[in-house]
């Protein structure tokens, strides 16, 4: 009798293994079907279907790369699968709930509305970008370092628990805040196109690249970043810049704000610069590294009369076009300091000098003594009793054209651009 039942159950576990076995994933989109059957890692038996045991076995990586997939139910059944890569499909839902051996699951560039990634514990990578997500919850990704979630329709997102997190890229969103004081191993940070008014980045002394451009920061304190290679805070609201602290920057993006001055001699690894269209009257950029930069656009700052470089007359030579683009008011000088001198008028002749900026000659609307004196506070010429003043044979740059009366005293001064 014993016998019989141990064969019953024998022969019942044996057909259950069969069956299971010959159970058969349900995968109705057929393209998705295809790769599979053609992935021999997956298809080991060679057969037309995926069983079951074929599936819950592989440990690898499917890779589906716009293919075109609208559906990838069956995938489910992958519960070792450890690496999937959706992107550029048409899916407009994805279920991952049973893959809770994911590593890294790059679904971008697809119509996502939802995604649901609380099981996937392991997760190290997500990339969810160019999806229609509104909602995205990553409070159980505890492991997570590479997290990118740009252009989506979140409004909030919070990180606190991804306190491992390395790279996070959640730009062209709708965001309104982040908080990402929690995230101190962080080195890539790029929030770009949102709405968020501050930022906070004192604890994030590891970052490397921070952009925040198109956002509505008013103010911006990096001295704590002192590994900060790359900044991009294009479009805001700032009104001023300090960079003094971040000597291993290199890119310096901080065009369409409000910054009046700009001081970047420290910045001894600096190759570009663009601070366009801002209210500029100075900027020092004779960082000692002037004969390596490639990028230099000053342009749409009408008040900035003088550029501090390291060699103005290298800097004449070789920034001309292409990359290099300034106000036809602005010059490049090795001391604009002079330029800020106060210097002491006595009357106000209020004599009219003109034509300036000018290529050559500056004349006076009446007769008078002329001091003409260079960016470097060196006096260049003088001449009594005239009208005028020849500029055609002097090299590109500030200069100070002083007005006297017959006793010596300084009656007017003008500062002149020669182009």
């Amino acid at each position: 009798m014993k016998n019989k039942i141990l064969l019953s159950v024998l022969v019942t576990l044996i057909t259950f293994a069969v069956k299971a076995q010959e159970e058969v994933v349900n995968i109705p989109n057929s393209i998705f079907k295809t790769y599979l059957l053609g992935n021999t890692g997956i298809n080991t038996n060679g057969d037309t279907e995926i069983q079951t045991i074929e599936a819950t076995a592989f440990t690898g990586t499917i890779d589906v790369t716009n293919l075109g997939i609208s559906d990838l139910t069956g995938i489910e059944a992958f519960t070792s699968l450890t690496e999937l890569k959706a992107r550029s499909n048409n899916l407009t839902s994805l279920n991952v709930s049973n893959n809770t051996a994911l590593t890294l699951l790059d679904c971008g560039y697809n119509d996502l509305t939802s995604l649901e990634v609380s099981n996937n514990t392991a997760l190290t990578e997500l990339q969810c970008s160019q999806n229609d997500l509104s909602f995205l919850d990553v409070s159980n990704n505890t492991v997570l370092t590479k997290l990118n979630a740009q252009s989506n329709n979140l409004t909030s997102l919070d990180v606190s628990n991804n306190i491992a997190l390395i790279e996070l890229n959640c730009s062209y969103n709708q965001l309104i805040s982040l908080d990402v004081s929690t995230n101190k191993a962080l080195k890539f940070l790029n929030f770009r196109n949102n709405q968020i008014s501050y930022l906070n980045v004192d604890t994030n002394t590891a970052l490397t690249s921070l952009s925040i451009a198109f956002n509505q920061i008013s103010s911006l304190d990096i001295s704590q970043n002192l590994s900060l290679n790359y900044l991009s805070c294009n479009n805001n609201q700032l009104t001023s810049v300090d960079v003094s602290n971040n000597i291993a920057l290199q890119k310096l993006a901080c065009g369409n704000n409000q910054i009046t001055s700009i001081d970047v001699s420290g910045n001894s690894a600096l190759f570009y610069l663009a601070c366009f269209n801002n209210q500029l009257t100075s900027l020092n950029i004779a960082n000692g590294n002037n004969n390596n930069f490639t990028t230099l656009n000053t342009t749409g700052n009408s008040e900035l009369e003088c550029i501090q470089v390291d060699d103005e007359d290298y800097s004449n030579a070789n920034w001309t076009g292409g990359t290099f683009t300034k106000d036809a008011s602005s010059t490049f000088s090795e001391s604009c300091d002079f330029l800020n001198i106060d210097f002491p008028v006595y009357t106000q002749s209020k004599l009219i000098v003109y034509p300036n900026p000018t290529n050559g000659i500056v004349h006076f609307s009446e007769n008078t003594n002329v001091k003409v004196i260079n960016a470097l506070g060196q006096i260049i010429a003088e001449k009594r009793n005239t009208n005028s003043f020849d500029f055609s044979h002097q090299p590109s740059n500030i200069y100070f054209i002083i007005l006297t009366d017959n006793l010596g005293k300084t009656s007017q001064v003008n500062k002149i651009v020669k182009q």
